[in-house]
């Protein structure tokens, strides 16, 4: 009889506190829910050449031009092309899926923390980096923004491109 009554006020406990930590999610938050990527406008390669140049590659540097080119298209291909991410309400948990590009049978998942800045703005914190999405109010799109201490070339690329389109309902 004691063993009951422990494990049912464990089981009461448990109950109550996962209540407790869904009364403090975000639910009204327009981030919440399933997204996919898409770039918002082709890339300017003309332009990313001069912002190559204004780094410090030379113009003759075919590999180091090559070596961006791959990078870029790298993520693009796996965000756009391979991804989704869903934005949850409890505890504020987002999950990247992408689907590995040689075999889309296997999926790649990252866990992450959101975190509303302002209105309208949003942090991602993975493991290995901080991703920002600003909101579009006439899209109702989110449009991804370069961190202000990233120096990275394709982050320089892909800011105010790259975008979250809400998926389903």
């Amino acid at each position: 009889m004691k063993k009951l009554l422990t494990l049912l006020f464990l089981f009461i406990l448990i109950l109550l506190f996962t209540c407790s930590n869904s009364i403090f999610a975000q639910t009204n938050e327009p981030i919440v829910g399933n997204w996919e990527f898409a770039l918002t406008h082709k890339i300017n390669y003309n332009a990313m050449i001069d912002t190559l140049v204004a780094r410090g590659v030379h113009r003759d540097s075919v590999y180091q031009h090559a070596a961006y080119y791959v990078s870029l298209a790298a993520i693009i291909v796996s965000r756009c092309e391979s991804s989704t991410m869903f934005f949850s309400p409890f505890e504020n948990q987002v999950m990247l899926e992408t689907k590995r590009y040689n075999d889309p049978s296997i999926t790649d998942v990252q866990w992450g923390r959101w975190v509303k800045i302002t209105d309208g703005r949003y942090m991602v914190e993975f493991k290995n980096r901080l991703e920002f999405y600003r909101l579009n109010p006439i899209t109702g799109n989110f449009v991804y923004e370069k961190a202000p201490h990233n120096l990275s070339f394709v982050s320089a690329m892909l800011d105010n491109n790259m975008m979250l389109i809400k998926k389903g309902d």
